[in-house]
């Protein structure tokens, strides 16, 4: 056992030792997802451009050589490389589309994708280099050591990625990254743009340049080594450190996985449009720096859809997408959103052809019901749908976070549009509808925990009366979110840079005078609490509460509060939920990296601690990556509490039910603090998808339909899959 475990660290260091930039590994995944059909032969020459601006860092010490790579991370580079192209095969028609020209453009493209993901990874876009991937993660898990941070991602990162693509030997998902038939474009062409960025034929040959590039294949086939073999204990170093990681790498909505996907398929095609004969090299430069914030067609388009595909299996109803990249069923909203008054599903789409999309499904019979696709929209990156019923009709709106913007849909048609152009506007979206003052009409509760320059976050209450003459006019309207009387928090005193202030929220389920509004503040690992009444701008919590303790806030000392690693907060407040039972108030805040959920009760004008519910959870599964709690929802008629957790079973994903009546029992005769939800009494639904490749994310989002079907995202089904079909998505009904 000692001598296992002492080879596994030898050969973690030495990963260590030859492991650049995001990591082979990381670069390969994100070149997996953009591949052209046009260069799906040329996989040696993509992997080997994804790993060349990292070959020359320290392969052969020479300040000129690191010089050299760090050119080759930057757009001039690749402009150098398309001007040797058109010199070489561009300018002769009869060499354009020739055996090397093609090898010379996929190793391009291999470098491009590379930068791109660099640039985002580590925080290297200009204007926001206070966000990102690297800096949130600096910032919130390593106490702002940013060179730590950095290591983690380069060498924890890529076992992180790998451990989402495949689970084991047989996931044939590992192959991609250890086929040793990486290749440069021929010797000529390759020395030229060496010496055309300022490395002489003297410094390092051909040959050399080759073995320096076989270290990446080398990094690349080790840490898959190290995945298939030591799996758990890689994965158990990883999340120790860092159990937040692995989500912060899918979802940071600059430089996570998602991000990156969705950019690089905007990019691609203007890089590509550049071996296009007589392209103004200049002029694409420029358009090839900005193509990411290059503004997207908004304008939204309806019609029959064919992107679905629908499979029975006995009382339940799998829809997955046909369109890869889509991550279909992300977000899910039920109501009665066009004029047949039907009960439709609407399911996001938010990576799809990098805009996103939004899918009606009829409920009645999903299957043989009229489907509809809404696109596009724009920086659909971290959507969220939800449901508005005010005059007996239900609205859709659609968060669009990328550009701070909410939309109100009736009918496909878009009624409303509110946006916000404040300067340090981030992820602005929608949290939650809610009756906040009683008078009938749903108020909006927005949030944007990346909100402000250094992320402090923010959260705004709309009032439904502010919205009314918009909702009943004919023509559409667009509405800057400063022209409403809109009430909008900081976490004040509260002002800490990454706090995350708004990262969740929901109120009191009913209205009443004592009713309270839930904030998280993510990074202070605590959930905030107002009370409704006579609430303004300017208002201070009344409770602070972090687990099982509920401080009153004029009795808590805010001037110690500090930023804490996930190792200590577990993402206290990742997912709130409000209810009544029996006429009681009940709150529920999920901790979903220590797999707990926490109950609270509203009672006499107080908040207080009534119950934790603990998943009972297979030892052999890395206990962060289970996420229990990821979702949470509450079916009335029931009067059972459901909860996700994606990562049971191995990453298969499963959907918990524990009854009110049994939470009751649990503190009033038994009198405990801590219930155990176990697979014998309270599994309600395992994913029955047993051919699916990597983790599909099952139970990412909940939604209870009317009938008491509850209806399951599966947004990355397909993740594992580096070929066709990658990231479709689907949706489960039962």
């Amino acid at each position: 056992m000692l001598c296992n475990a002492i080879r596994f660290w030898i050969l973690l260091s030495l990963l260590m030792l030859c492991v650049f930039g995001a990591g082979v590994a990381t670069h390969l995944t994100y070149l997996a997802r953009v591949i052209p059909d046009k260069f799906h032969d040329y996989g040696p020459w993509l992997k080997a451009g994804a790993f060349f601006p990292d070959t020359l860092y320290s392969c052969k010490p020479s300040e000129n050589l690191a010089d050299f790579a760090e050119r080759a991370h930057w757009p001039q580079f690749l402009i150098s490389a398309l001007e040797l192209w058109q010199d070489r095969y561009g300018s002769n028609s009869s060499k354009r589309d020739s055996r090397d020209s093609l090898r010379f453009q996929a190793f391009l493209i291999g470098i491009f994708s590379h930068q791109i993901v660099d640039s985002s990874w580590h925080s290297l876009v200009d204007g926001y280099r206070s966000h990102g991937l690297l800096r949130v993660l600096a910032e919130t898990e390593f106490g702002g050591d940013v060179d730590e941070a950095h290591n983690y991602l380069d060498v924890m990162g890529d076992f992180i990625v790998m451990s989402n693509v495949f689970k084991g030997i047989a996931d044939p998902g590992w192959q991609y990254y250890t086929d040793t038939n990486w290749s440069l474009p021929r010797e000529k062409d390759v020395m030229e743009l060496l010496h055309r960025n300022g490395v002489n034929h003297d410094e390092i040959s051909y040959k050399e340049l080759n073995v320096c590039l076989m270290r990446g294949l080398s990094a690349s086939l080790s840490e898959v080594y190290v995945t298939l073999n030591r799996r758990v204990e890689i994965l158990n170093v990883a999340y120790g450190i860092s159990p937040a990681s692995r989500e912060l790498i899918q979802d940071c909505w600059l430089g996570g996985e998602f991000d990156l996907i969705a950019l690089l398929h905007a990019c691609l095609p203007v890089f590509q449009n550049l071996f296009e004969p007589h392209t103004e090299l200049e002029l694409q430069a420029r358009r090839l720096q900005l193509c990411g914030n290059l503004p997207e067609v908004s304008r939204p388009l309806s019609g029959p859809d064919t992107n679905l595909d629908f499979r029975y299996d006995g009382e339940v109803v799998i829809v997955s997408s046909r369109v890869p990249q889509s991550n279909f069923g992300t977000s899910i909203a039920v109501g009665r959103f066009e004029e047949d008054k039907k009960l439709y599903a609407a399911v996001s789409a938010p990576l799809e052809q990098s805009k996103g999309s939004i899918y009606l499904i009829a409920l009645e019979d999903p299957a043989k019901a009229n489907t509809a696709v809404m696109k596009p929209f724009t920086s659909m990156r971290g959507l969220a749908v939800h449901t508005y019923r005010f005059n007996d009709k239900d609205f859709l709106i659609v968060s669009e976070p990328g550009s701070n913007c909410i939309y109100f849909y009736r009918a496909r048609r878009r009624i409303l549009t509110i946006y916000d152009r404040t300067a340090d506007a981030f992820q602005l979206q929608l949290s939650c509808v809610t009756n906040i003052n009683g008078d009938s009409v749903p108020d909006l509760i927005l949030s944007g925990s990346s909100y402000g320059r250094n992320e402090t976050g923010c959260a705004m209450l709309v009032p439904g009366s502010s919205l009314i003459s918009y909702l009943n006019s004919d023509h559409p309207t667009e509405v800057e979110i400063s022209a409403l009387t809109a009430v909008r928090l900081n976490g004040e005193p509260f002002k800490k840079p990454y706090q995350h202030f708004g990262a969740a929220l929901t109120s009191s389920y009913s209205h009443s005078p004592s009713g309270f509004l839930y904030v998280t503040c993510q990074g202070l690992g605590m959930v905030l609490v107002y009370s409704l009444s006579g609430l303004h701008s300017n208002s201070l919590p009344r409770y602070v509460i972090m687990a099982k303790e509920i401080t009153l806030f004029k009795k808590y000392n805010y001037d110690n509060a500090e930023i804490l690693p996930s190792s200590r907060h577990g993402m206290f407040g990742k997912i709130m939920l409000s209810w009544n039972y029996v006429g009681e108030s009940f709150v529920a805040i999920s901790q979903h990296l220590f797999n707990s959920v926490f109950i609270y009760h509203e009672i006499d004008g107080k908040v207080e601690f009534f119950l934790k519910l603990v998943l009972h959870h297979d030892s052999s599964t890395s206990s962060c990556t289970i996420g229990f709690g990821t979702a949470i929802q509450y079916d009335d008629q029931l009067k059972s509490l459901y909860v996700s957790s994606p990562g049971s079973f191995d990453g298969k994903g499963a959907i918990w039910r524990v009854g009110m009546q049994e939470i009751i029992n649990a503190v009033k005769i038994w009198r405990q603090d801590i219930f155990y939800v176990k697979a014998v009494s309270h599994l309600y639904f395992a994913n029955p998808q047993i051919d699916s490749k990597g983790v599909s994310n099952f139970g990412k989002a909940m939604q209870i339909v009317p009938d008491r079907r509850i209806i399951i995202g599966v947004p990355q089904l397909n993740y594992g899959n580096l070929q066709a079909e990658q990231l479709t998505g689907a949706i489960i009904i039962k």
